[in-house]
């Protein structure tokens, strides 16, 4: 079983517990041909492509100059799951893994990337921005998307051992599961929490439990979608009436996060 999560905008330094080392993403050659049709763009070219403006777009276009292709330093790296910062990666929390939490999210969890097309978690990047739906015009495709998906769901899909857990984005998803053959059981996981009207899935919160259901997954090694329905954290629980054979949704009618995350 493997699960899919989608990356951050923002990234940070991160620090691996020793023994760990950072591993070589798979798709490297094609990040760095990316990297060059970027580090190509005018200023205001690039601002528009990452839709970005002001001071931030100042900030990205330094990033990009500073974008080493040929010999990446390793200072320059860090490995992604702990490089990604954002709602998601807060509550999935790699800061406190163990040695053997690394090891477990290393064989089974994957991130998706419009750089480096699919990570795993001690792969080494650097810092960048650049989303999957970037109109960027690689070779002969008219997009990152394009170019990325049938090469994504191919490796997906030959690692997944019959399952992938979809806790990816829709922007993500739709890529790196675009060419996914009927062979391979793709589950979904949606979280709602309790309105006026009703249960319903509040894009904040949808992030925390998909980093927290990472997480899960990861330190209880979960290897079964029975697994998976025992998940229960900040109120969550899995609902047998909103899902199905192919979607997991867990609910929570007054969802509350701990004090000490």
């Amino acid at each position: 079983m493997l699960t899919i999560i989608s990356p951050a905008m923002r990234m940070r330094s991160f620090d691996l517990l020793a023994p760990l080392s950072q591993t070589t993403p798979y798709f490297l050659s094609e990040a760095h041909h990316i990297a060059r049709e970027v580090k190509k763009l005018e200023f205001t070219e690039m601002a528009e492509l990452l839709k970005v403006k002001g001071e931030l777009a100042a900030e990205m276009y330094a990033l990009w100059q500073d974008f080493e292709i040929d010999e990446p330093a390793k200072p320059h790296t860090n490995p992604a799951l702990g490089a990604f910062w954002g709602i998601a990666y807060t509550h999935l929390n790699p800061l406190d893994f163990s040695y053997d939490d690394w090891l477990y999210a290393q064989d089974h969890l994957r991130i998706g990337s419009g750089l480096y097309g699919l990570l795993r978690p001690l792969d080494a990047v650097q810092h960048y921005r650049l989303e999957m739906q970037a109109k960027l015009k690689i070779d002969e495709e008219k997009s990152l998307a394009r170019f990325w998906s049938r090469r994504l769901s191919q490796v997906l899909e030959a690692q997944a051992n019959g399952t992938i857990v979809n806790l990816a984005s829709s922007e993500y998803a739709k890529v790196l599961l675009a060419d996914i053959s009927s062979k391979t059981k793709i589950l979904n996981c949606d979280f709602k929490i309790l309105g006026k009207k009703g249960y319903f899935t509040q894009s904040t919160w949808a992030k925390i439990g998909r980093g927290s259901l990472a997480r899960f997954i990861t330190q209880e090694q979960i290897d079964s979608v029975e697994g998976l329905e025992a998940y229960s954290a900040y109120g969550f629980y899995l609902s047998p009436s909103f899902s199905s054979k192919d979607s997991l949704v867990f609910v929570a009618d007054k969802p509350t996060i701990p004090e000490k995350l």
